[in-house]
């Protein structure tokens, strides 16, 4: 019986190995499964098979290549369901993968294929590797994944970009990794956990605003809330009419809903998602000429949160507008009933914060954070 079957049926375990295929729990709900020794021939994979396989080794390089499961099986299309279900377990079988498996809705799924012999693999499929292309490829896979690491580890990455965020950090070119590198590098990793999608971000804010589009008008007072709008539908913004006296920044995306709901008859209120990302400080460039107004800055009462503001600001300093900082004095942070200590991290913001000259408010935070040993969240209060 295929394995196809047995993971619809969801009764396959450690029963079903035949002696030849070692189960090994990886953790609770997960475990990995592999035949050991050299792989088994392929001459008698049908070619369907073979074809499949094919499509699959092209989507991974080296010699311990790990793939995502659902990939694998979108490739395969859905007219190729059972076929890549078949094609796994003749895999697996012939000690050509391991297979990482997880406990879910009541079976085992597949979660992460390994080719264990890819080479060998390729050879055998009749794709000899190119020695220096490879080795090319090879490089530049592995400069994407040090490039990812970099960007998780960077303080003042957005929560949320775009593939092209990430490209223009990685390469210094908003297209400068290629459709064949996105596919590889989402079967590596799950992009969207580390805050990369492949959808256009959005612009969150409400106001009394009539915008001037190509197609006719978009009246953003209509909306009780706020809206969200992609920011290539500013971009194509070409005039607005303004009633906007006040543009109200807030960081929490809670305390942003709530100023948004209760915001004043000419006051604009617009969600800041954290260190502002690329597209945000273009599309915010862009309001700010359609709507120029000053505006008020209100983020979380701590380290990060000062520099976020700061960032903010110089957005409306460029446009010649003046800004200030808005729920964070040390006041709001006294009367906060939740506080956590501050870390190593935040400390050292802290101290490079004093190379800043900052607004009264901002510098009288800082100073509050720095005797408390405090910090807090602006949901607490806004």
């Amino acid at each position: 019986m295929s394995l196809g079957h047995r993971v619809s049926r969801g009764w396959y375990d450690s029963r079903m190995t035949d002696g030849a295929v070692t189960i090994t729990t990886t953790g609770r709900h997960r475990r990995s499964r592999e035949r050991p020794g050299p792989p088994a021939a392929i001459d008698i994979w049908p070619s369907a098979w073979r074809a499949l396989a094919v499509s699959w080794t092209r989507r991974a390089s080296g010699g311990n290549a790990r793939c995502k499961w659902n990939t694998l099986l979108s490739a395969a299309g859905g007219t190729a369901f059972e076929t890549a279900h078949d094609l796994l377990e003749a895999l697996l079988s012939g000690g050509w993968v391991s297979l990482d498996e997880v406990w879910r809705d009541g079976r085992w799924q597949p979660l992460w294929i390994e080719f264990v012999a890819l080479p060998d693999l390729r050879k055998t499929l009749g794709l000899p590797e190119s020695g220096a292309r490879q080795a090319a490829i090879e490089q530049a896979r592995a400069g994407l994944l040090a490039a990812l690491e970099r960007w998780l580890a960077f303080p003042e990455r957005p929560e949320q970009a775009t593939r092209r965020d990430f490209s223009q950090f990685a390469r210094g070119d908003t297209k400068g990794i290629t459709a064949a590198e996105w596919d590889w590098l989402d079967a590596q990793v799950d992009l969207a956990a580390c805050g990369i999608t492949n959808h256009a971000p959005l612009l969150c804010l409400a106001a009394p605003l009539v915008l001037q589009m190509p197609r006719g008008q978009l009246n953003l007072a209509a909306a009780p809330d706020f809206l969200a709008l992609p920011p290539s539908t500013l971009e194509q913004c070409n005039g607005a009419e303004s009633a906007v006296t006040l543009w109200s920044l807030v960081e929490n995306r809670t305390s942003f809903e709530r100023v948004a709901r209760n915001r004043g008859p000419a006051e604009g209120v617009l969600w800041l998602p954290g260190f502002p990302p690329g597209w945000w400080q273009t599309a915010i460039t862009h309001l700010l000429q359609l709507a120029p107004a000053p505006a008020r800055v209100a983020c979380d009462p701590d380290p990060a949160g000062i520099e976020i503001a700061m960032h903010a600001g110089r957005l409306w300093n460029n446009a010649g507008l003046d800004w200030r900082p808005w729920r964070m004095s040390p006041g709001d942070l006294a009367r906060l009933t939740q506080r956590k200590p501050l870390s190593d991290h935040d400390r050292a913001r802290l101290a490079a914060l004093g190379t800043l000259v900052l607004p009264l408010e901002l510098d009288e935070l800082a100073a509050a954070l720095a005797m408390t040993g405090e910090k807090g969240e602006q949901e607490g209060y806004l």
